[in-house]
């Protein structure tokens, strides 16, 4: 049995005939259509309006989002640490999923406009550009786990320093990886110039044309994306959010330990309240990662479940072409309009991560506000000092000089 595209499984390749209507599923068995057998059914309406609202909503959003993400971490923080270059990356690639899947699908499913169609260097580069960001955008929150765990488990040795060169070559290098491992979709995929529809792609020109290579994307890359893009980064990164909230827990217990066997002093009181506010940025940090994980976990697993099980699905559907046309009709609209849900969950995790970095990180929920109301992060020590109950002055002025606390006089430029 021919499978659809791996990567998007899309409601528009199903069938190899091109005069059939794009909800008809793969392998149709040829039967006569009875008559309005090819207009669209409830359920196959409430798919086109789904693509019709979702997909714009989303890519809009999550756009204008990503780059504001990298706006606030370009131009209000005064240091890029590690995680925050890799929150740009992960923008970057978020955005990149968004306008070569999300958009392609909605001009597709709604306007009938397939932009692959457009040359063949468009067909080629779409392909590339689907299938690498949605891997990078997986590898990226493994990196970004794994750069957590460390800092977590060893907050004190060499290899938890924010140091960005480390990060940033394991991130080039898992580019550079993916780059040459789907370096193939340049050969693979082309326009169409015979009037019959590429392989396992109707009723687009943009598709397969050599058979060989067919089968090598059918049978054994799309299980190689599959690991790659999912359930390896799934397996390192719920062993990875275990371990760091097994950490924060143990951390969080041996700070309060310490801080009630210890007596304070006058002259470790402004060190001790720099401690505990690097100590919250630190967790502050994680759990905005550990949220990230969560959704892109809740997100990506129905759509790969769905890839599994989807032929099975649809195998049984196609039994009932021939002697029940309204039963097949029923249950090939059902399977788009679950297929289609799971393409929208996919893309809401790449429209989100804002709202994620907003909700659950400190310092970067002060940087954004600062921002969107034209109030600058001051780096001069403001005059007012904060008088503690132990008789120690000068914690709220170090805020200001470190940056932590902005400064409410500063005019919007």
């Amino acid at each position: 049995m021919k499978l659809d595209n791996a990567l998007e499984m899309e409601v528009t390749e199903f069938n190899l005939t091109v005069d059939l209507p794009t909800w008809f599923l793969l392998d149709w068995p040829g039967c006569d259509i009875p008559s309005g057998g090819r207009l669209r059914g409830p359920l196959g309406w409430a798919t086109y309006y789904l693509w019709a609202i979702a997909p714009p909503m989303l890519v809009m959003f999550g756009t204008v989002g990503n780059v504001l993400t990298v706006l606030i971490i370009a131009l209000t923080f005064r240091r890029i640490r590690s995680v925050d270059a890799m929150l740009i990356t992960l923008a970057v690639s978020d955005t990149a999923i968004l306008w070569s899947m999300a958009f392609r699908n909605w001009l597709l499913n709604v306007w009938g406009i397939d932009i692959r169609e457009l040359n063949d260097f468009v067909c080629k580069l779409s392909f590339f550009i689907a299938y690498c960001s949605v891997q990078y955008s997986s590898l990226v929150l493994v990196i970004l786990t794994g750069q957590r765990v460390v800092v977590t488990l060893r907050p004190y040795s060499v290899y938890a320093r924010d140091d960005r060169k480390r990060v940033l070559v394991v991130a080039s290098c898992a580019f550079l990886f993916l780059v040459a491992l789907n370096a193939h979709l340049w050969f693979g995929f082309s326009i169409s110039t015979s009037q019959a529809p590429s392989y396992g792609v109707a009723p687009s020109k943009c598709g397969v044309n050599d058979r060989n290579y067919f089968v090598f994307r059918e049978e054994y890359y799309h299980w190689i994306h599959f690991v790659v893009a999912y359930s390896l980064p799934c397996v390192l990164i719920i062993s990875g959010n275990v371990l760091i909230i097994k950490g924060l827990w143990k951390n969080r217990f041996e700070n309060e330990w310490s801080l009630c066997n210890n007596e304070p002093s006058t002259s470790s009181t402004l060190s001790r309240h720099l401690s505990e506010r690097r100590e919250n940025q630190r967790r502050s940090t994680t759990i905005m990662l550990v949220s990230l994980n969560v959704v892109f976990f809740v997100t990506q697993t129905p759509a790969a479940i769905m890839l599994v099980i989807r032929d099975y699905f649809i195998a049984e559907a196609n039994t009932s072409a021939c002697s029940d046309f309204e039963l097949y009709k029923h249950k090939a609209e059902l399977i788009n309009l679950v297929q289609s849900i799971m393409h929208i969950l996919v893309y809401f995790n790449s429209a989100v991560n804002f709202l994620l970095y907003v909700q659950s990180g400190t310092k970067f929920r002060t940087h954004a506000h600062a921002l969107l109301t034209c109030n600058r992060m001051t780096s001069h020590a403001n005059t007012e000092n904060l008088h503690l109950t132990d008789g120690t002055y000068g914690v709220k002025s170090r805020m200001y000089v470190l940056g932590y606390l902005p400064n409410r006089s500063a005019k919007c430029v």
